[in-house]
């Protein structure tokens, strides 16, 4: 059986339980609980995946091993895991069945092992059912503020959370599918991890400055921080530190920072 059958599976699984709750809810607010569990889920799987290499995806969905690991662990971060807390937080499941569901994650992590699409290194499978756990139990509890009260602290931290997932995942999808640049820092040997451990931080900071901006309402902040990256950006070339392809200019990312300014905007 081909790897990336098992990846699949899962992904189509946990669209159609999407689909199912958001139909049977209308609770549009699952939507943004499902973007704000994406981004907790990727800065965990940034410490324990791409900087301590705790474990290895083999989904076959790409040739550089790397980058193929990082599309894999996509499967559980933006799909399986964050899905099923949308489910849990929408009925509001007891503690129980939270225990129950992790359980079952823990299996499945299991099969995996067995099926020789995932390998473990320093990662135990116990420790998989503490992390879902506790994911599981803030998801509920996220969910039943969002609908019982409103503070700016919970929107603020929804909006960053959210718009990390979006921007992480469409800085992902232009590194695998259209090879944009190449950041070589020199923290990894491998330049797949060397590229994802610097790159990743620098959409996190994108993100948070933007956000910030967008909350305040300032036109001056995020033309400051738009001409501050743009800064970063030709510094960043000019020391051989950003690579990149012949297609591609500096006018890519300023474009691309202004769709994000945007999309913050409405998202906001």
């Amino acid at each position: 059986m081909p790897h990336y059958i098992p990846f699949l599976v899962l992904i189509i699984i946990s669209v159609l339980i999407f689909v199912f709750v958001l139909w049977n809810t209308r609770d549009k607010k699952l939507i943004i609980l499902l973007f704000f569990m994406i981004g907790l889920a990727y800065v965990l799987e940034y410490f324990i995946l791409v900087l301590f290499k705790s474990y290895q995806y083999n989904p076959n969905f790409v040739h550089k091993t790397d980058l193929d690991n990082i599309l894999g662990s996509l499967v559980s971060q933006a799909f399986a895991f964050p899905v099923i807390a949308v489910l849990i937080g929408a009925y509001q499941l007891k503690f129980r069945y939270i225990v129950l569901i992790s359980f079952i994650f823990m299996g499945i992590e299991e099969l995996f092992i067995s099926l020789g699409v995932y390998i473990q290194y320093w990662w135990k499978t116990i420790y998989t059912g503490i992390f879902m756990t506790i994911g599981f139990v803030i998801a509920k509890t996220w969910h039943a503020w969002l609908s019982d009260r409103f503070e700016r602290w919970i929107h603020v931290l929804n909006l960053f959370f959210s718009l990390l997932a979006i921007n992480t995942t469409i800085m992902l999808f232009l590194l695998a599918m259209f090879k944009t640049h190449s950041i070589h820092v020199g923290w990894f040997q491998s330049e797949t991890r060397d590229v994802l451990s610097f790159n990743t931080l620098y959409v996190w900071l994108l993100t948070a400055l933007y956000s910030w901006g967008i909350l305040k309402r300032s036109l001056t902040m995020l033309g400051c921080f738009f001409l501050g990256f743009r800064i970063a950006d030709f510094v960043l070339l000019s020391t051989d530190i950003l690579v990149l392809p012949k297609w591609n200019s500096l006018g890519f990312f300023a474009l691309l920072d202004v769709v994000v300014i945007l999309f913050t905007a409405k998202y906001h």
